[in-house]
């Protein structure tokens, strides 16, 4: 069983440092499942460290979970469009992983927020912001065989519509603004 966690791991490593692709993942709902659960598990603790634990449970909640179906909606929107679709279960398997790991990045970045100095701290934020939105460019090009830019753009595109996605579910429920 360690094995092959170790192994799981590896292959999401090796997606993050873009020697592989997701054609080079087993095409396996399981494992599509156990990565989204990780990656909505760092999402929700990330959000979480917004406010308070009781007050922002509910905001942290739906975040990770408007994050995950939006993530999913919009990929599988892009692969149905150009003909991909028989990839889905692959492409999202790849940006499930890796987006845990960019969430374990992130949330050890955020706990030590407040030993760090403050411009140290939202550097390396942003440096993870923007290596999330590569890995999304470069698992994105494979998935519709395509150049890195024209996935750079899909990337971008995402993460505009989330952060819509975001304020709409914030004003819709009176939370405030993100």
């Amino acid at each position: 069983m360690r094995g092959a966690v170790l192994t799981l791991f590896s292959a999401f490593g090796r997606i993050c440092l873009f020697r592989i692709g997701p054609q080079d993942l087993p095409r396996s709902t399981a494992l599509l499942l156990v990565a989204t659960l990780a990656n909505a598990g760092f999402s929700l603790l990330i959000y979480q460290l917004e406010a308070p634990f009781p007050a922002a449970l509910f905001k942290a909640l739906l975040k990770a979970l408007l994050e995950v179906a939006v993530l999913y909606t919009l990929t599988y929107a892009l692969l149905f469009l150009m003909s991909y679709g028989r990839r889905f279960v692959q492409t999202m398997t790849a940006l499930m992983g890796s987006g845990a790991i960019l969430g374990a990045v992130a949330l050890a970045t955020m706990l030590l927020a407040p030993v760090l100095p403050a411009e140290v701290g939202l550097a390396m934020l942003r440096v993870n912001f923007f290596l999330n939105l590569l890995i999304i460019a470069h698992v994105l090009r494979h998935a519709v065989g395509t150049f890195f830019l024209v996935g750079l753009l899909f990337a971008f595109g995402y993460a505009l519509l989330l952060n819509k996605f975001f304020r709409f579910a914030d004003a819709l429920l009176g939370l405030g603004t993100t």
